[in-house]
């Protein structure tokens, strides 16, 4: 089954204080390996997936979304697994083997044709783990906000700062623990990472509904934490450190409050064999949606140069 249509109509994305029209934007559930992805699409040309990462929802591209429809592509933001009950994973198991594997099928259904992944913080490392595995499925990557080579067991010695900046993925080990904590004062946790890493941005307040909404299903909180309880699986190192066989787009965010500014060195740039770029903007952990123009004149740059694939 390829795709079932959800709800279509005519869309307005809000972008530098107003409001464009972009034509038809649809939500499509998309079945891929027995799992159901509900995905935002818009727009007609080679397709852009765009993966969104923690806490957060498939909302996370939508001032990308105006951008790259206007530009000629077909945009696709979908959940990411386990963000919905159709997609769920009955261990909460998130590693980067499995998530490889669910976005290969997913891209499978979705175009026929090599696509442009796109991905921040996991959305990212699942980008990663994906074209690691299948590389002729894609044109190009690009991932926002997290640098390749960076999970390791050496990294408390290479970096020994990050391990400050990271003290919510040992935090999130604790089950039970961290489901109740999460939860408690209305989600004041996500509000505290969002401050933290992104200390100079005033986040919107439906930015923070959304997630929140995701994560008051016990089930999906614990899929989202899922991710974090499988960092030390031997698929992380793995699809964290092999050779990527497609063009790649590095961003970071200058003002990061969740990757330390030394951890991005810690890239060998001899694993992208078919080139990498790395490029900066003065923003914090999402920096796509602080500050879309930069990030999307960064991104439609990047493509443009990899249309053909």
């Amino acid at each position: 089954m390829s795709a079932v249509l959800k709800r279509s109509g005519l869309s307005h994305f809000a972008l530098d204080g107003g409001a464009l029209e972009i034509g038809a934007v649809s939500e499509q559930c998309f079945e891929a390996n027995g799992r159901s992805y509900t995905a935002t699409v818009a727009g007609e040309g080679p397709v852009v997936l765009c993966l969104h990462g923690f806490p957060d929802t498939k909302s996370s591209f939508r001032y990308q979304l105006v951008a790259l429809v206007k530009a000629g592509f077909r945009v696709v933001c979908p959940y990411m697994p386990g963000y919905e009950l159709s997609s769920l994973k009955d261990n909460h198991y998130y590693d980067l083997e499995y998530l490889g594997n669910e976005i290969n099928a997913l891209v499978g259904v979705i175009s026929a044709e090599p696509v442009h992944i796109v991905g921040h913080d996991w959305g990212a490392i699942a980008a990663y783990a994906a074209v690691g595995k299948k590389p002729k499925q894609y044109a190009s990557l690009t991932a926002l906000t997290i640098p390749y080579n960076m999970i390791s067991d050496t990294l408390i010695f290479k970096s020994p700062k990050q391990i400050v900046y990271s003290w919510y993925i040992a935090f999130f080990q604790l089950r039970g623990v961290a489901e109740y904590v999460m939860k408690a004062k209305g989600f004041n946790l996500i509000d505290k990472l969002y401050r933290d890493w992104s200390p100079n941005w005033i986040v919107p307040e439906e930015q923070l509904k959304a997630i929140k909404a995701v994560l008051s299903d016990k089930r999906l909180k614990q899929a989202a934490l899922g991710y974090y309880r499988a960092l030390r699986s031997p698929s992380a190192k793995k699809y964290m450190h092999g050779d990527i066989h497609v063009p790649t787009l590095l961003v970071r965010g200058e003002d990061d409050g969740c990757i330390y500014a030394g951890t991005w060195k810690l890239i060998n740039s001899e694993c992208f064999k078919k080139g990498l770029t790395i490029e900066s903007v003065k923003a914090g952990h999402f920096l796509h949606i602080e500050k879309p123009k930069e990030v999307n004149s960064i991104l439609l740059a990047h493509l443009a140069l990899h249309a053909e694939g």
